[in-house]
This record gives structure tokens, C-alpha cells and sequence, in this order.
């Protein structure tokens, strides 16, 4: 991941990099795998707390609630 003081540089030097093929832009939270990955933290959950009656979980961009919901759903 590059960090540029201006985001105009960010933009135009992602956009390149995409275009030439050099980069997979994946969503920080719209994506199965980070999804999966957020997960993880459900499993833990269940195994240190298996009556659990509830899970407050933060929202942001859903992919969290996302993992967490479906790994305590099974």
C-alpha cells in the first residue's frame, strides 16, 4: 500500500498500477475473503463463550458484523 500527502497522487497512481495490471484492488470490507477473515473472530467468540446469548459488534463498512453474524450463525 502506498501513502502520498495528496490524494490526487493516490488516485492517479492507483489507476495507473490497476490499469497496468500490477495491483488487485480488493474492498476494504465488500469482499468473501475479508469477510471470512473477520470470521475468525466469531469462532473465537463461540469457543471461549459457547452460551452466548449476544454479540455487540461496531458497524463501519459491514464486512465485520458481516464475518462475525455468519461464523455465529453455523
Amino acid at each position: 500500500m502506498l501513502f502520498w500527502m495528496a490524494r490526487i497522487s493516490v488516485k492517479r497512481d492507483t489507476s495507473d498500477a490497476n490499469r497496468n495490471g500490477q495491483w488487485i484492488i480488493t474492498s476494504r470490507f465488500d469482499d468473501p475473503a475479508i469477510i471470512a477473515g473477520q470470521g475468525t473472530i466469531g469462532l473465537e467468540i463461540a469457543t471461549q463463550v459457547p452460551d452466548l446469548d449476544a454479540v455487540i459488534v461496531p458497524i463501519g463498512g459491514g464486512g465485520l458484523i458481516a464475518g462475525i453474524a455468519t461464523a455465529l450463525k453455523r
